[in-house]
């Protein structure tokens, strides 16, 4: 765990830089090549992606309910199972969601625009991702960790997946299975630190 926050911590500034410049450098170049559609369908998708993910996230949140009350029962086997079904269905949301930004700006996309579409569809997909990871991580003062393990594998395969495209013409739909391949790291992760938690839990009340 220490190694993977060592991790964490030592890409954060690199991927920080891309979400802070990455969608003005590429609303600017958008704009200079005259794209203005997209640039209004990214600007809208930021305004209302937080919601229609949330509408999309309310099957997980039904799955958790009964994660929570079997943790405070004494049921860890049961919350696990519960847990984890939550977890993965997040995850497939995730997955889904960056995929279908990415094959909606980059299908697009022609010889000139290629690379500020790419840039375009990294902030369409990772943004929303971000916001609600803030609020999770102030809602719960921080004890959360699993939204901000599912930004940073997110972000890192999304990356990979720009960077493939881009040096070796792989194609769009291969970069599903670089996005599910990122986030199945994701869900061990935070499916692991859960089940310590838990563990940890179980000890204490006992």
């Amino acid at each position: 765990m220490r190694a993977l926050i060592t991790l964490i911590t030592a890409l954060s500034l690199p991927i920080g830089i891309l979400n802070l410049f990455g969608g003005v450098t590429a609303g600017v170049w958008l704009a200079i090549l005259g794209e203005w559609r997209l640039i209004g369908v990214g600007l809208l998708l930021l305004v209302s992606s937080h919601f229609l993910i949330e509408f999309a996230l309310m099957p997980g949140l039904i799955l958790a309910a009964p994660a929570v009350k079997a943790i405070e029962s004494g049921r860890t086997t049961l919350a696990a199972l519960f847990g984890n079904l939550s977890l993965i269905y997040t995850t497939v949301i995730v997955v889904a969601w960056s995929y279908l930004m990415l094959r909606i700006f980059y299908g697009q996309a022609t010889d000139s625009s290629q690379i500020p579409l790419l840039l375009w569809s990294y902030g369409a997909a990772t943004a929303p991702w971000a916001y609600m990871a803030a609020k999770d991580q102030k809602a719960q003062d921080g004890e959360n960790p699993s939204s901000v393990f599912a930004l940073f594998f997110l972000s890192l395969g999304y990356i990979c997946c720009m960077l493939a495209l881009l040096f070796w013409s792989v194609s769009a739909a291969s970069c599903l299975w670089i996005l599910a391949a990122f986030m199945t790291m994701s869900y061990i992760i935070s499916a692991v630190v859960a089940f310590l938690e838990m563990r940890e839990e179980a000890r204490c009340g006992s």
